[in-house]
Order: C-alpha cells, then structure tokens, then sequence
C-alpha cells in the first residue's frame, strides 16, 4: 500500500486560491501558496495557465514574500497584483505588461494597500489603505517608514469604541480606512500618484468602480457605526466630493459587482441582525430580492484546510450582463448557481465539491472545485458548463498517497436528520475495528462536508477512524436548522453527537473501548460540553475553545456582538443563561483525559478560555495539560508558520496515542 500522509505533508501541500479569468477568457491567473520550511513563513506567487489546457502553468512573479490578488486590467493587457517585497508589513500595488516587462510598482500608501479595483478604461486604481502615522508632537520625526510603524505599535491607547482589535490583524489603527485614487503608470500625488477621496471617522470597506467611472463602497455613515454590523453602498466621484447613498436601509453587505449595464448585485441580509450568521445571505439584484424562496445562504461556508484563505466571493456577471453568478452553500457542498433577469437560480458547477473561488472571462468559467480525494485544482468549463478540464494541479503527489475512504453516515434524532460521514483509515478492512475520533466543527454556522480535509486525512492515515457531522446549527441546511442552536449552545447539538457515535459503532467499524472527541473553535466548545455530559470518550483535545460564556463577552473580539445574539440575551439580563451553557462551570464532572490548545495571539476564542479550563482541573488533580502557540491566531492550521501548523497536527496525534494506542 502506498504511504498515507502524515503531519510533515503540511509542509509540502500547495494551497491554491483567488482564480482570475482574463477579460478574453484565454488565461488564468492565480495563487499558490507554499510553506517555507527554512524560514517557517508562507509564501504566495502569481501563475498564469492558458485556459484551453494548451501548455502549462507558468509561475509570473518571483516576490521573496508574499504575492496576492491578480486582476487583470478592463482591456486585458496589464495584470495588477499587491506584494509585500519592499516590507514584510506593508503590501504595494505592482503592474505587469503581460505583452513582456518586469513587475513595476505603482502605488504605495503609508500602512499598505488592502485592496484596490481597476477603473473602467484601465488607466487608474481606486486603493484602500489607511493614512500617514500620526505625528508624535513629543518626539522628532521618525526616521522612515519602519521607524513611523513602531512608534506608532508602542504607542499608549486611549479605547472607547467596541472594535479595537481583531483577530489576524491584533489592535488596529485608530485612523480609518481611505480610498485612493492613482494613475497605471504611478508617481507622486502631483504626478497620479495616490490621493485620497474619502475622509472622517468612517470605515470604508469593498471599493469598486461603476462601468460608468464612479467610485462605490461599503460603509456604514449613521450614528451606531462603531457598534453595528450594519452598512450601506455609496457611490461618489473619483475627483471626492460628497457620496450618495444606493442602499435604502442598513444591511450586512458580505459582497457586491456591477454588471456591464450598471446593474447591480448584492450579496446580503436587510433583516433584524439578531440571528447574526445564522441567517441567509441574500441575493439583491438593483436593490429587489431575487431569492426570496431560495434557503440556502449565498456565501460559503464550509471548511476547508486546502485553499487559500479569502473573502466573501463577489458575486459574478457574464460578459453581456444576462447571467449572475454566485456561491451557494447545500449540504456539504459549495457550487456556483446562476440566475438570469427572471426566474429563480440553478445550479451551475458542483456536485460533492466545495468551491471557494471561481472567475469568469470571455467563453471561460474558471474555479477551485476541492472534493473529498482532491485537494483542490485550477479547472475551467465552458459556459454551459461543459469541457471541464484541469489546468493546473498544484499537489499531484498526493495521487500516489494512500487517502483515507469516505463513506456517508447520516443520522436522524427526534424527526431531524443530519448529515454525517466517516474517513476511514486506509486499506480498512470490513469487519475490523479502529479507534474513532468524533470531530465536531466551529461555528456554530459552518459545516463540514465534501471538501479535501488534510486533518483528517493525517488522522485516518495514522489508524483513526473521524466520524463528523452537520448537527443543528450548521450553516448550509436553511435558516431554521442554523438558528435551533441560538441560545442552546450544547443542549441542541449534543444528542446528535451521541447520534452519530452510537450510529458508528452500529457500523462496525468504530471500537467502543478506543473512543476520542476533538474539535477547535465552537468544535472546542462543544468537546468540552462532550466530556463534562458522558464518560464514554478515553481522549478529548479541545483547541482554541470558548469555555466561559461571561468572560468570552468582553475578551473576544466579537463577543459584545455575536456572543449576545448566540446567547439570546445580554449577561447582565440573562446571566443564568450564559452560566448554565458554560462548560467551564462543569468540570468538576470531566473523566475524560483532556488536552487543550490555545494561540496567545487568538482574538477569537482568547487562550483565556483554554486557561480558564486547564487551570480548572490541574487544580482537581484531572489528567490535562495546555498546548500553547506563541504569536499565532485563531486560524492557525490554515495561516499559521508552517512549522506551528505541524505541531498543532502533531500535538493532537500525540495525545489520542497516548490514551487511544497505549500499546504502540
């Protein structure tokens, strides 16, 4: 039998992402990014593939760090990217003359450029980025740009709003975000360099431009802005001046575009935010729903340990403006439906895949369609969906690994059914039993489901049998299924665990006397509900875990607002509920040998709840310890140095060995 993979494979598996069509539809551009094991970072290039499947991929740029988002110019001649090669902390805006020159910068602003959008005619950007530093009125100007960020990094904060850090980025600036306008060809301000249009206390997020030259973003301009979620659209000049409002009410915007008629499409919720990411996202077309009867969420949301990280997709138009596309999330799967200007959507591309990133160009759909043996590769269809083809796959030796076997395991609790699979260990044989790791996903509102897990793979290749599901919750089943867990954090996903166990053990394959649970995030929430509520797990790990629902209100970077509408209530009108959905006030009932991770740079879940557990019971005298990742954040396993992503595979290996494999 062929090697299985192993924790060290995190090290040599290609995360590709951000697939770019060209406007004729004959190239892709895209990312791949690669761990650096010598200087443990990971690093990101640009390739570019004919889309015929005519030649191979070819890499474009040759950054030392870090090279992202590929767009190519209205008239594709030019493709734009931002890296990081002049400063590790800083991204600028390059352009490539793809008719043969070498990458030039042409923009760079003060913190670095987070985004940026071609105009019309290809001849300017609209950039987002913050403003200068501040000046210190104490001390002397600094020396440069390094020696302005530092001072600024060790500067004494004043906080009175609710977003002052987040997770990924630690403490954020006190100045918000602008919007820039600068020439192709760059300079100084006088010369088309930068100049900025927007002003004030404002975030402003998601600049586009308009096919008839304005300027449109996202923002929310009312009283509540340091508070709510809630944003609107605005569109303005590209010479400033005062923008005008498109939305009608505040909604949460995850993303827009404009087709080439000047309509435009809105990936959104205008409802009461109470139920948060529990509720669907929306598709608006010019501002009317258009899928009003359709329940299911237009964003993805199923994990995925194989692809670059990104934001919310945009949605797409076809090159007339008859068709829009969009990501929708089904049952375990994330496939590009389409609709036209009547009529409701329709699955596109998908099956059992889970597609993060898809682009359209000419007679050329291009997409990422990772499935439970493909890590994921660049693939193009035709734009009736036919003459699918692969492009480039950046893993191929994983074809030559020995992959665990994935079978469908649903269950069905008091009339709810829930799907569930099983990764068994490779060359399993019928009859044979193997210890069972139950894996429980974050959230609440993500779901598991058809994509290429590495994790579980590493754990089916070392002899473990992973049972996983969607239980209650789980974003990708309706807004009913993902709203029964509001305010029932554990109680309501609890039996649908025990569910899924008992429905492995029936299956044969799983050993009852070599039981672990495991999950990360709200996955580690609900592990520590597992073993405070039964005994019959040998092994649990909880990584980055919420534990204590009180403290997680104010040491989260998002529990004033999420934690309350998870709870249903505030701590101080509900207290009883946040106590009794605590599992960290149950402890004293944990039989179970338990080791917990937690990252000291994790906004999210703060390594305080994993401390507050650990803590806890090494003072019971329990069987614990605490795994402790110095700098990372909550994604660790996705964006973290490479060596960290190792230790954290490994960290679990080790202990359900321990407890799972006494012999071995």
């Amino acid at each position: 039998m062929n090697q299985p993979l192993s924790a060290l494979d995190i090290l040599d598996l290609v995360l590709p992402g951000d697939v770019q069509v060209s406007p004729d539809g004959s190239k892709c551009a895209f990312v791949l990014v690669r761990m650096d094991r010598d200087e443990n970072v990971q690093k990101a290039s640009v390739w570019i593939v004919p889309t015929d499947g005519s030649a191979a991929a070819r890499r474009l740029t040759y950054g030392p760090r870090r090279d992202s988002m590929p767009r190519w110019s209205p008239d594709g001649r030019w493709l734009a990217f931002l890296s990081n090669r002049d400063a590790d902390w800083r991204a600028d805006l390059y352009v490539v003359d793809l008719r043969g020159s070498e990458p030039r910068r042409v923009a760079q602003l003060p913190r670095g450029i987070e985004a940026y959008a071609w105009a019309p005619d290809s001849s300017r950007f609209a950039l987002l980025g913050r403003p200068d530093y501040p000046v210190d009125p104490d001390r002397d100007l600094p020396k440069d740009a390094e020696d302005a960020r530092k001072r600024y990094e060790e500067r004494v904060r004043h906080v009175s709003r609710f977003r002052y850090r987040l997770d990924g980025s630690g403490l954020l600036d006190d100045e918000p975000r602008r919007i820039w306008i600068c020439s192709r060809e760059g300079g100084d301000e006088a010369k088309g360099g930068p100049t900025p249009i927007t002003d004030g206390p404002w975030e402003v997020l998601r600049p586009r431009w308009t096919p008839d030259g304005r300027i449109a973003f996202t923002s929310n301009r009312n009283d509540d802005h340091e508070s709510s979620d809630q944003e609107d659209l605005w569109v303005m000049s590209p010479d400033g001046g005062e923008p005008t409002k498109l939305t009608t009410e505040p909604g949460s915007i995850a993303s827009y575009s404009f087709g080439p008629q000047g309509q435009c499409a809105l990936i959104a919720a205008f409802e009461d935010d109470a139920f948060g990411s529990a509720r669907n996202m929306r598709v608006f077309v010019d501002y009317k729903l258009r899928t009003a009867g359709f329940d299911r969420t237009a964003i993805d949301t199923v994990l995925s340990d194989t692809v670059a990280p990104s934001e919310p997709h945009d949605p797409v138009w076809s090159p007339d403006g008859s068709l829009l596309h969009f990501l929708v999330s089904d049952a375990g799967s994330v496939g590009i439906h389409r609709m036209a200007a009547e009529g409701e959507p329709a699955l596109f591309a998908g099956g059992h895949r889970v597609i993060p990133s898809f682009s359209i160009g000419g007679r050329t759909v291009a997409f990422i369609p990772p499935s439970h043996d493909d890590p994921g590769t660049i693939r193009a269809v035709d734009p009736d969906g036919s003459s699918e083809r692969v492009l480039h796959d950046p893993n191929p030796w994983v074809k030559e690994r020995a992959l665990g076997s994935l079978r469908e395991l649903p269950v069905e609790v008091d009339g709810t059914k829930m799907d569930g699979w099983a990764l068994l260990p490779p060359g399993h044989a019928d009859g044979t039993k193997a210890p069972t790791l139950l894996y429980i996903h974050g959230g609440p509102h993500a779901a598991y489901g058809w994509s290429f897990s590495l994790a579980f793979q590493v754990l089916a290749g070392a002899g473990y049998a992973v049972v996983y599901c969607n239980p209650p919750g789980s974003q990708a089943y309706g807004e009913r299924f993902a709203r029964a867990v509001i305010g029932r954090w554990g109680e309501a996903d609890f039996p649908f665990f025990m569910k899924l166990v008992d429905r492995a053990l029936e299956s044969g394959f799983a050993d009852p006397e070599r039981l672990g649970v495991g999950g990360a995030s709200y996955g580690g929430y609900s592990t520590l509900w597992v073993v405070t509520h039964t005994d019959r797990f040998k092994a649990a790990v909880s990584a980055r875990p919420v534990s204590l629902l009180e403290s997680f209100y104010g040491s989260s970077d998002i529990g004033w607002g999420f934690g309350a509408r998870e709870m249903g209530a505030e701590p101080w009108d509900d207290p009883d509920q946040y106590r009794r959905l605590s599992p960290a006030l149950k402890l004293q009932r944990v039989t179970t040998p338990l080791r917990l991770i937690a990252c000291l740079a994790d906004h999210r879940t703060p390594p305080e709840q994993a401390e507050q557990v650990f803590i806890r019971l090494k003072k019971m005298g329990k069987e614990t310890d605490l795994v402790l990742f110095h700098g990372e954040p909550h994604g660790v396993v996705i964006v973290g140095k490479p060596w960290n992503r190792v230790r954290h595979m490994r960290a679990i290996l080790e202990w359900f060995d321990r407890f799972l494999k006494p012999d071995q």
